[in-house]
């Protein structure tokens, strides 16, 4: 698979968990990824090697505007958490007194293969989340995504 395809794979599925956190009904998904009514969202993205993990990962959060807070990598593990990142209310969620809305993402990949002499591959879940506050409380809290 050439470079140009995997990335538009991965910005694909990045998409797809940032429209559900954004735009997204609170009952849930069809088969593409697991929204509770807690505000969090998770779904598999497929298969990487550890490069293209790394690099597809670091490309689409910086087109997106997401800074990483955090990443860490071993040999059990691939990690990135990015800084919450505020975005306007709908109007429903101010009509219900929601004054802020932020997201997080993270983006985990472990081990599938290892094998000497052989590039690993990983198994990647993406996961978001979204808070909301109040306006009479100072307080970030897990809700119900906005229809």
């Amino acid at each position: 698979m050439n470079s140009a395809r995997r990335i538009k794979n991965w910005e694909r599925a990045f998409l797809l968990g940032l429209c559900i956190i954004f735009a997204a009904g609170c009952a849930g998904t069809s088969g593409a990824g697991d929204l509770g009514l807690s505000g969090h969202y998770q779904a598999d993205v497929g298969l990487a090697t550890a490069f293209d993990l790394r690099d597809k990962t670091r490309r689409v959060l910086d087109k997106y505007q997401f800074e990483v807070l955090r990443f860490d990598q071993s040999a059990d593990m691939i990690y990135y958490e990015t800084q919450w990142k505020d975005r306007y209310p709908f109007q429903d969620e101010l009509d219900q007194g929601i004054e802020g809305t932020r997201t997080r993402i993270v983006i985990q990949g472990k081990p599938r293969t290892r094998r000497k002499n052989q590039t690993d591959v990983f198994s990647v879940k993406f996961n978001a989340e979204s808070q909301v506050r109040l306006k009479e409380t100072s307080d970030w809290n897990y809700a119900i995504i906005s229809p």
